[in-house]
């Protein structure tokens, strides 16, 4: 099933040569994109065999089979250097996304990156900046809940605030209802883990900072 959190992904994906899905799952991005002419080839990449077959049956059944090539891959070990234009790692954690392109980081400084964590925006926003990349669009989408999605690519310069990687950039290139509706919910989930440490005599000095640039960010809409 390709979802509205997977449109919106392909929505950022750039016209380029060579495509790359790093942990395809079933396949649905590469053959999107091959589909909608946004690239020539599609490299997609699975840690295991299992999904990867699946991805490969999916493919076929589209008549696909010749333009996405499959490999088994840890995070991007298996891509070259500057080998794909654009390369999406979307369905996974923050911290693993994070993990991946800092193993990677030689091989992605050519590359557009589209990046959908599913959790630790925060954690991700901050390596991309201390790195030298430079976030060119963000958004946050719902799709039965809300996911984060970052076009980002190196600049070996990045221009950041604190702001900027704790609660997001989104709000510079879009203040719709759904980003505002996400801005609350978080504070919601901040406030009560403020409220349950005051009950316990903890320190909330971090999830305070986090409160006052939720609040911020809230107020310039």
């Amino acid at each position: 099933m390709f979802s509205k959190r997977l449109e919106e992904i392909v929505a950022l994906i750039e016209p380029c040569n060579i495509f790359a899905d790093i942990g395809t799952d079933h396949g649905y991005i590469a053959v999107e994109v091959i589909k909608k002419g946004l690239a020539k080839k599609a490299i997609a990449t699975d840690l295991n065999e299992k999904p990867l077959m699946k991805a490969i049956q999916y493919a076929n059944n589209m008549n696909l089979q010749n333009s996405i090539e499959f490999r088994i891959s840890d995070g991007l070990d298996k891509i070259r250097p500057s080998e794909a234009d654009v390369i999406v790692i979307a369905g996974m954690g923050g911290k693993l996304i994070t993990n991946i392109l800092e193993k990677g980081k030689d091989k992605i400084l050519k590359s557009k990156l589209i990046l959908q964590p599913m959790k630790d925006a925060h954690i991700l926003r901050k390596w991309l900046f201390e790195n030298g990349f430079s976030i060119e669009f963000e958004k946050v989408v719902f799709d039965k809940k809300y996911y984060i999605i970052i076009k980002t690519c190196y600049k070996s310069i990045s221009y950041f605030t604190e702001k900027d990687f704790i609660v997001g950039t989104f709000y510079k290139f879009n203040k719709d209802e759904i980003a505002l509706n996400y801005l609350f919910q978080l504070k919601n989930t901040i406030q009560k883990i403020i409220n349950g440490k005051k009950n316990n005599n903890l320190p909330y000095n971090e999830e305070d900072k986090w409160l006052r640039y939720i609040n911020e960010v809230i107020d310039l809409w």
